[in-house]
């Protein structure tokens, strides 16, 4: 959506109505951003970029990179509980304890509600150090866009 406002502002008349919506939509975005996060809309968008290549190492099973770029996108959106969650999963899925339970600690601190850390939580505290979740226990589900589709955002998997 962000790409199609930008290339609309790009290739559009300045004068046009609609060219003038989009820049409207992407300025009052940013304002938001910039209110509720500290953040700017490049930064949002990069951390997105790179959100996106964190889910595809992860549904690769390649937790270490997906480790890797989930801290990288937090560095630009560090208010980002998606990003904590699923670097929690990861950290659970090497059977790192501690660390899956400080990922999902910080998940929660930025969102108290946020139910997929709340639920995977649950599940690693059952476990011992070292001991990996298991593929049965947790589940996929784009839990921003199914039960708050409005705030939009990035799409997350809790695994």
């Amino acid at each position: 959506m962000l790409d199609v406002y930008q290339m609309v502002i790009e290739i559009g008349d300045p004068q046009d109505e609609v060219v003038k919506q989009a820049k409207d939509i992407l300025q009052e975005l940013e304002h938001h951003l910039q209110q509720s996060d500290n953040i700017t809309l490049k930064a949002y968008i990069k951390g997105l970029e790179i959100f996106e290549q964190a889910l595809e190492a992860m549904n690769n099973k390649k937790w270490e990179q997906a480790i890797t770029l989930f801290q990288e996108c937090a560095r630009y959106c560090p208010r980002h509980p998606q990003s904590y969650g699923n670097m929690g999963i990861c950290y659970g899925k090497l059977g790192q304890k501690s660390l899956t339970l400080q990922s999902l600690d910080k998940a929660l601190e930025l969102d108290p509600n946020y139910e997929p850390a709340i639920i995977n939580r649950v599940i690693v505290e059952s476990l011992q150090e070292g001991e990996r979740i298991s593929p049965d226990k947790i589940k996929t589900i784009e839990y921003y866009w199914v039960y708050f589709p409005a705030m939009g955002g990035f799409t997350i998997n809790r695994r």
